[in-house]
């Protein structure tokens, strides 16, 4: 009996031993372990040396171990990285996995694409160049991942024609909340059937020089279902970076589900932060080409929102127009950006033109993209409307939140009224009012019309907001407080006020209220009944095809 016991408690101390190198945070949740190959130098002079591979590896190594909590992280470098040592590596990961594991694999080395089987292969480094049996195929790398007992699996390959370690059909939903439960294949590449560059800025390939600065900086977000806590999903990082890469023209970044057959694959994989984020300086990781921001465009960008809100006491879009103009003929992709949603909105003198805008964003929205993850807080507000209005890119509402939200802390107003819109009622009540007390008017305007009904109706109050809005000129305020008075909501009937504020409304060329005003004048509303002024008005209004002002004119007699 004695003997059986020692045998058990043997046993368990063994395990313990085992599993030691497993540990799992504290409140049970998954560990994190990673293998990191570099290649610089290869024994075969005929393979061209690579300048970033290892130095990638090592920056990446230290950030997944002091930010994101990595353990026993396995590297081969340079000569280390032979085609044995590389199957020895993945088979012992393969073996030693657990379930309650995560686990990523980056590769930075030449990859070569079998001209005769159209097979990629990873190149190790005593790999013969053209002598595809020294080299590491994909199908293996494949078995090998496939076989692995951990939760997830993230591969990721910084090496040119990867894109047939994917599964055939890109099964990644974009609009679905993610699983992070579930069990998860998944794969990236710098390089679809494409060679990739090597060096970028620092001494790190433009692929890792983002993907580092991503990991270090990415913030958790309130509203995005891409974010649990401290962690935040894959697939969000991975949009962001791809984006970045187009930004210096390099080839598609891909991110799928590998083709790993048998193995369930529909989960995926999440980064949990352990420290501050930012808590490592990665200063040396800023990307070339990033845009700085220019002061003078910024200024005029500033001035231009100015007249636009109407902060400064009165709204004049036509001013706006005038100074986004001489932004944009500064070639700057922000304000290209900015040029590219009024096209959208056909405001402030910009005609109305939705395939100009689309053109426009697809060009300067990657610079826009990589501005806004490297902080810079103009950019924030435009990535956050290219995804809620589906600009020049797929529209995202939790992606619009995470903009909005970020640029509207920084005190954003036409931020914070469009998360009056996007966030839930709450919030969004919340930030219109945000808005609206720093004077813009279109979020006074939508605050008065939140009075006007519902648990919180309140006549004097929607008065109140929409005569702030209106008397900064906003056209829209004019013409709804023009209806208040017109309507005689609540008791309030006063034609002369109506028609007060239809004049200043239809004065600025807006056809809704010109055809207003023209009724006032036909039926004597607030105004002795003047024929002549109402055909003036009727004709403006028709001037810009609308419908009903043309058939009244008719009615009248007059002619366009």
């Amino acid at each position: 009996m004695w003997r059986l016991l020692l045998v058990v408690l043997f046993s368990f101390y063994c395990q313990a031993q085992s599993l030691r190198d497993y540990r799992q945070d504290p409140d049970g949740k998954l560990c994190y372990r990673a293998l990191l190959i570099g290649i610089d130098t290869y024994q075969d002079a005929r393979i061209p040396r690579l300048t970033t591979p290892v130095r990638d590896c090592k920056a990446l190594q230290k950030l997944l171990e002091n930010e994101f909590g990595f353990t026993n992280t396995v590297t081969l470098f340079n000569e280390a990285a032979t085609r044995v040592n590389i199957d020895k590596a993945f088979r012992r990961m393969s073996q030693e996995s657990r379930k309650k594991e995560s686990i990523l694999i980056y590769y930075a080395g030449h990859g070569e694409l079998d001209q005769v089987f159209g097979n990629y292969a990873w190149l190790p480094a005593d790999a013969r160049s053209g002598v595809m049996p020294t080299y590491l195929p994909n199908h293996t790398v494949q078995k090998y991942v496939a076989g692995m007992k951990a939760r997830h699996v993230l591969l990721l390959s910084d090496s040119s024609y990867a894109e047939n370690l994917f599964a055939k059909v890109d099964l990644i939903d974009n609009g679905r909340e993610p699983n992070f439960s579930a069990n998860s294949r998944l794969g990236v590449t710098s390089g679809a059937n494409q060679p990739v560059t090597d060096g970028a800025a620092e001494g790190h390939s433009l692929f890792a020089t983002y993907l580092l600065y991503l990991l270090n900086y990415y913030p958790e977000g309130k509203y995005s279902k891409h974010y649990r806590g401290n962690s935040f999903s894959a697939q969000q990082v991975f949009h962001e970076l791809s984006l970045l890469m187009a930004t210096n023209n390099e080839k598609k970044v891909l991110f799928r589900r590998l083709d790993t057959p048998g193995v369930k694959n529909f989960g995926m994989f999440s980064f949990t932060r352990k420290h501050k984020i930012g808590s490592i300086n990665m200063e040396s990781f800023r990307p070339p080409n990033l845009p700085e921001g220019n002061e003078q465009v910024q200024a005029l960008i500033d001035e231009a929102m100015i007249w636009y809100v109407g902060s400064s006491g009165t709204t004049d879009e036509e001013r706006a127009g005038v100074l986004l103009r001489a932004a944009a003929q500064l070639d700057d992709p922000l304000a290209k950006m900015w040029e590219a949603r009024y096209l959208l909105m056909g405001r402030c003198g910009y005609p109305k033109d939705v395939s100009k805008a689309v053109e426009i964003a697809r060009e300067n929205l990657p610079a826009v993209a990589s501005a806004a993850v490297f902080g810079n807080e103009a950019a924030f507000f435009l990535l956050g409307y290219a995804y809620g209005q589906g600009l020049g890119v797929l529209q995202d509402k939790e992606r619009a939140i995470f903009w909005y939200t970020k640029s509207a802390t920084l005190g954003n107003s036409l931020a914070q009224t469009y998360l009056g819109i996007l966030a839930p009622s709450d919030e969004a009540d919340y930030w219109d009012l945000f808005a609206a007390e720093q004077g813009n008017a279109h979020a006074e305007i939508k605050v008065g019309i939140k009075y006007l009904s519902g648990e919180d109706k309140n006549l004097g109050e929607a008065l109140k907001w929409h005569k702030k809005a209106a008397e900064r000129g906003l056209a829209e305020a004019q013409i709804r407080l023009g209806d208040l008075y017109a309507d005689g909501n609540g008791g309030i009937r006063d034609d002369k006020e109506a028609i007060r504020w239809y004049r200043l409304a239809a004065e600025q060329g807006v056809d809704v209220a010109q055809n207003y005003l023209a009724q006032m004048y036909e039926h004597g509303l607030g105004t002795p009944q003047d024929k002549a002024e109402a055909i003036k008005w009727y004709r403006l209004a028709a001037e810009q095809c609308d419908v009903k002002a043309r058939r009244k004119l008719t009615e009248l007699g007059g002619e366009l």
